[in-house]
């Protein structure tokens, strides 16, 4: 799926577990000082998830920049339903 703020993957981690892998996408911040709040902004909101413990919500594993400057964050891998499919079908919550 794909968002304002990234687009997630299904991915797998080192011990081939399957997780769900947001990226900010590359068209984020077209200018450096953009690019540079965007990336802050996408971390900052990992490192707040990261906080919130709590059975009904994923769990962020790990967030950072790659060595390529690929702001990302792992989280586990909640199967279901999309938002947006929930909402179509039952209405806004």
């Amino acid at each position: 799926g794909a968002g304002g703020m990234g687009a997630v993957y299904v991915a797998r981690n080192a011990a081939d577990e399957r997780v769900a892998l947001k990226v900010l996408p590359p068209q984020a911040g077209r200018d450096p000082q953009e690019r540079v709040k965007d990336v802050r902004r996408f971390l900052n909101e990992a490192k707040l998830a990261k906080r919130a413990v709590h059975p009904n919500i994923y769990k962020i594993l790990k967030y950072g920049v790659d060595e390529g400057g690929q702001a990302f964050m792992a989280a586990s891998l909640v199967e279901g339903t999309s938002l947006r499919d929930w909402v179509s079908k039952r209405g806004p919550v």
